[in-house]
C-alpha cells in the first residue's frame, strides 16, 4: 500500500537539492557546496579556534568563541554526515512510497494522522522562521555596534580590513546555509520519527483488527504473516535512520552540553554585561531547542513501538489449532519485545531522560568553572 500523494517532505527535500549534497543536486550547486563552500568553513573553523588565544580575557569573550565554534561546528557536522551517508538517506526517501496510507483502515484515523503530520512540518517551518530572523539580526549588527567586528567571533589576519569584509560575507552566507541544512537535515529526521510513530500506530490498529474465530484461520494466517513483514520493513527503516544520524548524536552530545554550561557560566558571572547575559540566554534556549528535536521524536517513535507488544499478545491466538500459527506468534512476540531505541554511536541512548543528564552535566560544569574562576 502506497502512502497518499500529499508529501509532508516537501520543504526538507527542496532544501537537501538546494544544498548542493544530493546526487541530484543541481551541478552548480553541488560544485559551489562541496568544492568551495565546505573547504571555505574548515578554515574559516579553523580561525576560529586560532581566534581563542586572543580572546581569553574575559568570560564574555571566551563565550564569543565558543558560540562561533559551536554554530560553524555544527555545520560541519551535518555537511560531513550527509556526505557520508548520502546513500542511505537516498534509500530512506525511496523507501517511503512503500509506507501504508493514513486511511488505510478508517477515514477518521487518516485524519488524525494527517493533522501530526501537517503539526511536525509547522514546527519546522517556524524554526527556519525563527532562524532566518536570527540569520538577519546576526548579520546586521557588526554594521551598528562599534565593538563588533564580525557577527561572529574569527581571528582576523593582520586586522587587514579587506580580510575582514571578507569574512563577514562568507560568515553571511554560512549562516543561510546553515538555516538550509538544518531544515533539511532535523526536519527530515523530525518527518520520519513521526512517520514511523504514525506507521506503528497503523500496524497496532490492524493487529487489533484482526480475529480469528471470526475471519478464519486461513485469512488471519495471510494477514498475521503481512503485519509481521511490515513489522520488519519498519524496524529496517528504523535501524538505517539511526545509522545516519548516529554520528550526529554524539557530537551533538557534546555540543549541547557546552550550549548549557558556558551560557550558565556566563550568567553567573558577576562581570558579565547585560547584552553578553542576553545573548547566551538565546544560544542556550536555541541548543536546548534543537536537542529537544531530536530526543522527543525518537522517545515517541519507541512508545508506539512498545504498544506492538500488547496487540500482538491480544490476538486470539486461543481460537486456532494451528501450531503454525502457534509458533509464529510466539517468535513475534519475542521479537516485538526488544526496544526500538535510537542510539548514538552505541554509547547512550537517545530519549528524554538525556535531556535531564545534558543538563545536569551541564549545570556540574558550569558550577565547577565558576568555582575555580
Amino acid at each position: 500500500m502506497k502512502r497518499e500523494p500529499k508529501n509532508y517532505f516537501q520543504l526538507p527535500l527542496k532544501c537537501y537539492d538546494i544544498s548542493g549534497l544530493r546526487n541530484t543536486s543541481n551541478t552548480f550547486y553541488k560544485i559551489i557546496s562541496l568544492y568551495i563552500l565546505y573547504p571555505l568553513a574548515l578554515i574559516l573553523y579553523v580561525m576560529i579556534v586560532i581566534n581563542f588565544q586572543f580572546k581569553n580575557n574575559s568570560v564574555g569573550e571566551i563565550a564569543e568563541v565558543f558560540t562561533a565554534m559551536t554554530g560553524f561546528g555544527y555545520l560541519i557536522l551535518i555537511k560531513s554526515v550527509v556526505i557520508a551517508h548520502g546513500p542511505l538517506l537516498e534509500e530512506l526517501i525511496k523507501r517511503r512510497e512503500f509506507l501504508w496510507k493514513y486511511n488505510s483502515l478508517t477515514t477518521e484515523d487518516g485524519q488524525q494522522f494527517h493533522e501530526t503530520m501537517s503539526s511536525a512540518g509547522s514546527t519546522i517551518k517556524l524554526f527556519m522562521i525563527i532562524g532566518y530572523i536570527s540569520v538577519c539580526v546576526h548579520s546586521v549588527a557588526p554594521l551598528f555596534v562599534e565593538k563588533l567586528d564580525l557577527p561572529h567571533a574569527c581571528w582576523i589576519p593582520r586586522n587587514n580590513d579587506l580580510i575582514r569584509k571578507i569574512i563577514y560575507i562568507f560568515e553571511v552566507i554560512t549562516y543561510n546555509e546553515i538555516i538550509i541544512l538544518i531544515v533539511f537535515f532535523n526536519g527530515f529526521y523530525l518527518l520520519m520519527c513521526t512517520e514511523l510513530k504514525i506507521q506503528f500506530q497503523i500496524l497496532c490498529k490492524k493487529i487489533h483488527s484482526m480475529r480469528i474465530d471470526k475471519n478464519g484461520e486461513q485469512l488471519c494466517w495471510q494477514e498475521i504473516k503481512s503485519c509481521s513483514s511490515y513489522h520488519n520493513f519498519l524496524l529496517q527503516m528504523h535501524k538505517v535512520l539511526n545509522t545516519v544520524y548516529s554520528e550526529f548524536f554524539v557530537c551533538l552530545y557534546f555540543l549541547t552540553v557546552g550550549g548549557v554550561c558556558i551560557p550558565l557560566f556566563v550568567i553567573f558571572d558577576k562581570s558579565a554585561e547585560f547584552d553578553q547575559i542576553v545573548e547566551n540566554i538565546f544560544f542556550s534556549m536555541l541548543t536546548n531547542f534543537i536537542i529537544i528535536m531530536v530526543l522527543y521524536p525518537a522517545d515517541e517513535v519507541e512508545i508506539a513501538a512498545e504498544l506492538l507488544v500488547n496487540e500482538i499478545y491480544d490476538i486470539d491466538w486461543y481460537n486456532t489449532h494451528s501450531l503454525k500459527i502457534l509458533k509464529f506468534i510466539l517468535f513475534w512476540l519475542a521479537q516485538a519485545q526488544v526496544p526500538v531505541q535510537m542510539s548514538g554511536g552505541g554509547i547512550f541512548q537517545v530519549n528524554r531522560s538525556l535531556m535531564l543528564r545534558i543538563q545536569r552535566i551541564g549545570y556540574s560544569i558550569s558550577s565547577l568553572m565558576t568555582g575555580l574562576k
